[in-house]
């Protein structure tokens, strides 16, 4: 899946994030709730919670690291059934989607990648779902769902990511010029896939020199 190693790094800047100010957001949410619950029990059990969610949302990604794909997949599991209102969850299933997609099982990845962005609260991860799927579903064939995830998308995040993606919408439907628009705009807005990106650009000129010389 080309792009990988960047929406990783995307998902650990997110990772890094919460651990910064997940505790303030929860705080917050305790006092909005402070007029219905016993403010320190809740403060507590919430916590915790995302104490121990962030414990085995840690064990999965060692799992991702070390290609221990049931552990990856047991461990998404758990994190959805029993934490699934933590932002780990969905950074889970995202890791759970890769171990699939490296077993070569497409279609549960899809599922996976499916479930965060129907269930993910945080924009950015819905957005990083929704560019892995559109890869997953160019690779099924499926142009039309492929391009309806690309539309989903808010149009300020990930204009690179989501331009080269275009790019290969365009490429497989034949748009030649299209597509090099498309990957033109992906290096131009600092594209971390450089050397990817611009390969696909320089295969594009050379089929259309081939289809010129004809």
């Amino acid at each position: 899946m080309d792009g990988y190693e960047t929406e990783q790094e995307q998902i650990e800047a997110l990772r890094k994030w919460w651990n910064e100010n997940g505790k303030a957001l929860i705080i917050g949410v305790v006092v909005g709730l402070g007029g219905l619950f016993g403010y320190r029990g809740w403060l507590g059990h919430v916590t915790a919670q995302a104490e121990v969610a962030a414990d085995l949302h840690a064990g999965v990604l060692v799992a991702l690291e070390r290609a221990q794909p049931a552990t990856v997949i047991t461990e998404s599991a758990r994190l959805r059934d029993e934490y699934g209102s933590t932002p780990y969850a969905a950074l889970a299933t995202l890791a759970e989607a890769r171990a699939r997609l490296d077993a070569g099982d497409t279609q549960a990845a899809q599922t996976s990648l499916e479930w965060v962005v129907a269930q993910a609260g945080q924009e950015e991860v819905v957005a990083v779902a929704r560019l892995r799927l559109a890869r997953v579903l160019i690779d099924q064939g499926d142009i039309p769902a492929a391009q309806g995830q690309l539309d989903s998308l808010p149009g300020e995040l990930f204009k690179a990511q989501v331009a080269e993606i275009r790019g290969d919408l365009l490429r497989d439907q034949g748009q030649a010029e299209a597509a090099r628009t498309a990957y033109r705009e992906a290096l131009a807005t600092g594209s971390e896939n450089r050397a990817i990106v611009q390969m696909k650009l320089d295969d594009l000129g050379l089929e259309l020199a081939g289809e010129t010389g004809r």
